[in-house]
């Protein structure tokens, strides 16, 4: 075997410009857990990226879910499947200059490849277009934000609505 040296980072529901350079691979997993009334929902999605062109990054999503729902007081139902498969790219348009961030715009695709049936997923295909700014305050620090729309459930996002 040979180790090679790595870098990780939490994953963060929030994007940087930065894409993954061509050639390397970038793993990312997380553990979610929710609790709403009588559901009690547990999530482990992971993404996988690489770079595919200079400034451009293409990630896959991917994971499972266990979920648990109390039907009465005697009873509760366990659910678990996959998760939704999510397939991203990202495109760094604008490196930071002087007075400007580094900007970047990623298009999410979501399929629904979870059990709707269960209700682990919404049976629908999801867009979602977000505008990504960076910028770097110091070697340590920097700024993020995303600006971004979702369409939710759309048959095609060109063509007609559901």
């Amino acid at each position: 075997m040979v180790a090679l040296p790595a870098w990780a980072g939490r994953p963060l529901n929030i994007n940087d410009t930065e894409p993954v350079a061509v050639g390397e691979v970038q793993f990312e997993a997380s553990v979610a857990y929710r609790a709403d009334g009588d559901c009690k929902h547990f999530e482990y999605p992971f993404t996988v990226a690489s770079g595919i062109y200079p400034d451009v990054d293409l990630g896959i999503g991917f994971g499972g879910q266990f979920e648990e729902r109390v039907e009465t007081a005697d009873d509760s139902r366990h659910e678990h499947g996959l998760c939704d498969l999510v397939v991203s790219p990202r495109w760094k348009f604008l490196d930071q200059g002087q007075f400007w961030p580094s900007q970047a715009v990623s298009f999410s695709v979501k399929f629904p490849t979870a059990d709707d049936q269960k209700g682990l997923g919404s049976g629908a295909t999801d867009y979602d277009l977000t505008w990504i700014a960076t910028h770097k305050i110091s070697e340590r620090v920097q700024v993020d934000a995303n600006v971004g729309y979702s369409w939710i459930g759309v048959t095609c996002l060109f063509g007609n609505k559901k």
